[in-house]
This record gives C-alpha cells, sequence and structure tokens, in this order.
C-alpha cells in the first residue's frame, strides 16, 4: 500500500490530533521522544518516511547501468558481425613489427 509522503512544511501544518493519524496511517514504527511535542511526532514521521524512502532506492536497480550494459553487448555483438575477428581473438594493435620495417629497407 502507498501512502503520501510529507514534507517537513506539510507537517508543521498539521495539528498534533492529525500527525498522531497520519503516524498511524503509514504505520510508522518510529519512536516518538515526547508524546505531548509537536515536533517529536514530526521527527517521527519524517525518519520513518526517509527510512522506507531509502530502502526503495536501494531495493531500486540502476536502469541507467542495465540499458548501457545492453547498449554495450548490442554494439560488441553488431561489430562482431560486420567484421568477425579470426577464431574469435582480438588483432594485435602493432601488425606491422618487423615485417614492416623491412620491407622500408
Amino acid at each position: 500500500m502507498t501512502y503520501q509522503i510529507y514534507s517537513q512544511q506539510q507537517l508543521q501544518l498539521k495539528s498534533i490530533a492529525r500527525l498522531k493519524q497520519i503516524y498511524n496511517e503509514i504505520a510508522c514504527t518510529a519512536e516518538v521522544s515526547d508524546k505531548r511535542c509537536k515536533d517529536s511526532w514530526i521527527n517521527a514521521i519524517a525518519e520513518y518516511q526517509a527510512s522506507k524512502i531509502q530502502k526503495l532506492a536501494l531495493a531500486a536497480p540502476d536502469n541507467q547501468a542495465l540499458a548501457q550494459a545492453e547498449l554495450d553487448n548490442y554494439i560488441a555483438d553488431q561489430a562482431q558481425a560486420i567484421a568477425p575477428e579470426p577464431n574469435g581473438t582480438k588483432k594485435s594493435q602493432n601488425t606491422c613489427g618487423l615485417s614492416g620495417l623491412q620491407l622500408l629497407l
């Protein structure tokens, strides 16, 4: 079930009774240090919401990294299809070597 995420400013505008209601609606488990103090209810709600958002962020996959990996694989497959490397090995950078120099002499 999803709930509205309240900002600190939104919570400041609520009464203590409404803050208690929000606390219960979101099944908040953060401790309220002083149940008579409005700021204690606000801090508890904000702390609880922040912990939930952080857990969601950690669980979410990095879509950019996944998309980049797919693109890299696609480019490698296309390069292999267009110009296959012999025996699946890469050509050495220096293809001339000494034989190229000997031809010049």
